[in-house]
């Protein structure tokens, strides 16, 4: 036999995921994965003992939103609809809305809007009877907006369109690409993603920019939003992984970095005690307490 190599092979663990397919793990992550907070990646192994609900669907997915007492909206895009859900995945209401589907805000507890796209935000209100569909703004919205101090910050073709609490047009903050979704950094600034891009933008409710972030394990930009504590949270749909940030745009973790779909969004209720990832065909719901 020939002499043994003086080089020490990497310890490696094999662990099994959330939907049963075996995995390999390096007990070592380099500094990228590891990101500026000094945490490893959250995969979905790790995460099991969280998820309090692993709900299939049958049509694409695009936008999601956790009520307050426990109930999911769900844009679906393929059905053109807007669906009130139990947390365990059954249908209590749907509103037909004609046109394909996107963006969920949540104004208050029970009024919220959807974007139906190039066409007008909906305005609905969530009863105990189901979804009641409200006012109508007539608007060319692409695919997400934020409520933020009153105001609406609508994402159009290379450009913000802000309208008042009662729907008049006040102005507009001109950008340079169309804008994908859109989630507020805080009181006084937006982040926004470019559809299907590697990049993050932060401005300021005036259009001045805060801050652009970029990394080569995020590939394709969608859903973004933030967290109680101020955490930025991006998914990369072509990555299959979210991004969370810290409040100056820098990386904190890689989370789930071997999502079992393309996730489009990500969303918290407002006690924060509830996570959502809603992928293309799948809704994971996480329990954070």
């Amino acid at each position: 036999m020939g002499a043994q190599s003086s080089k020490k092979k990497k310890k490696r663990t094999t662990t099994k995921d959330t939907f049963g397919k075996k995995k390999e793990v390096s007990n070592k992550r380099t500094d990228v994965e590891r990101g500026e907070g000094g945490n490893n990646i959250v995969n979905m192994a790790s995460a099991t003992p969280w998820i309090k609900q692993d709900i299939n669907i049958d049509n694409d997915m695009t936008g999601a939103a956790i009520l307050d007492n426990g109930r999911l909206l769900i844009s679906k895009n393929g059905t053109k609809s807007l669906l009130l859900m139990t947390e365990k995945g059954k249908v209590l209401s749907s509103l037909s809305l004609g046109d394909y589907t996107w963006g969920i805000k949540m104004i208050d507890c029970a009024d919220g809007a959807v974007v139906v796209q190039n066409e007008c935000l909906q305005f609905f209100t969530v009863t105990k009877r189901g979804i009641l569909k409200g006012n109508t703004l007539n608007v060319p919205v692409l695919f997400d907006f934020v409520f933020l101090d009153n105001f609406y910050y609508i994402g159009g073709d290379k450009k913000i369109m802000v309208h008042d609490n009662v729907l008049c047009h006040e102005r507009d903050i001109p950008v340079s690409d169309a804008v994908g979704y859109m989630t507020n950094r805080d009181d006084t600034s937006l982040c926004y993603t470019v559809w299907g891009r590697r990049n993050v933008y932060c401005i300021t409710t005036d259009g001045m920019p805060i801050f652009t972030y970029t990394h080569d394990t995020l590939r394709g930009t969608v859903g973004v939003t933030v967290d109680q504590e101020g955490y930025i949270y991006v998914c990369g749909y072509i990555s299959k992984n979210v991004h969370q940030l810290n409040h100056e745009g820098n990386l904190q973790r890689i989370i789930f970095d071997d999502l079992p779909e393309r996730p489009y969004c990500i969303s918290f209720n407002r006690r924060g005690d509830l996570a959502l990832i809603g992928c293309i065909r799948k809704i994971l719901l996480f329990n954070l307490t």
